[in-house]
C-alpha cells in the first residue's frame, strides 16, 4: 500500500524524481520519473547494487585513510603528480601554524610552499632550494632551522606519477 501510494504521487506531480529503491533480494534499483507535457511520463530502471557497493567501499576506505592520517605522529602531505595538494593531516597545520581554511586555500604545494617560507621564514631565501629538493626522485631527509628556533624536518618519498609524500 505504502509503494502504491507513492508511485501515484509521483504521477500525479509532474515532476521529475529519482529515487532507489531496496529490493529483498539485496538489490538496489533506481527509478526514474520523468513527466511528458502530454500527460504521459517515462520510467526508467537501472540497478545500481554494483556502484552502491563501490561507494560504500570507497566511502569505507575514506574513514580508513582519514584514521590513519589522524592517528600520526608526524605531518603528513600527499601531492599529486600535478603539484595539487591531494591530503593532509592536522599535524601539518601544526608543524606550519596554520589553520585549516589556510592550508584549504592552496590548490598547489607550491603556492603554499611560498606562503609558509613568508610567514615562517621570512623571505624566500630557501624557496628555489626547496622547489629543486622536491623534483627529487629519490627520498630523502631535509632539515630547515626556523627563525623561533625550531627545526623543521622534512622527509620526502617520491611517487610513481612524480607526486610525492611529505
Amino acid at each position: 500500500p505504502e509503494l502504491i501510494a507513492e508511485n501515484l504521487a509521483e504521477v500525479e506531480s509532474n515532476e521529475p524524481r529519482t529515487v532507489e529503491r531496496a529490493m529483498p533480494d539485496g538489490r538496489f534499483i533506481e527509478v526514474r520519473h520523468v513527466p511528458l507535457t502530454n500527460g504521459g511520463f517515462i520510467r526508467m530502471y537501472s540497478d545500481v547494487t554494483e556502484r552502491r557497493h563501490a561507494a560504500a567501499e570507497l566511502e569505507e576506505q575514506k574513514a580508513m585513510l582519514d584514521l590513519a592520517l589522524a592517528s600520526m605522529d608526524e605531518g603528513l602531505m600527499l601531492v599529486d603528480g600535478e603539484g595539487r595538494i591531494k591530503a593532509w593531516n592536522d599535524n601539518v597545520l601544526e608543524t606550519f601554524m596554520i589553520d585549516a581554511e589556510t592550508m584549504n586555500s592552496y590548490d598547489t604545494h607550491d603556492d603554499l610552499l611560498r606562503y609558509l617560507h613568508m610567514k615562517n621564514l621570512g623571505s624566500l631565501e630557501y624557496l628555489e632550494e626547496d622547489r629543486a629538493n622536491l623534483k627529487s626522485t629519490e627520498p630523502f631527509v631535509m632539515e630547515r632551522l626556523v627563525p623561533d628556533g625550531t627545526i623543521w624536518q622534512t622527509r620526502f618519498y617520491p611517487l610513481e606519477d612524480g607526486g610525492y609524500v611529505t
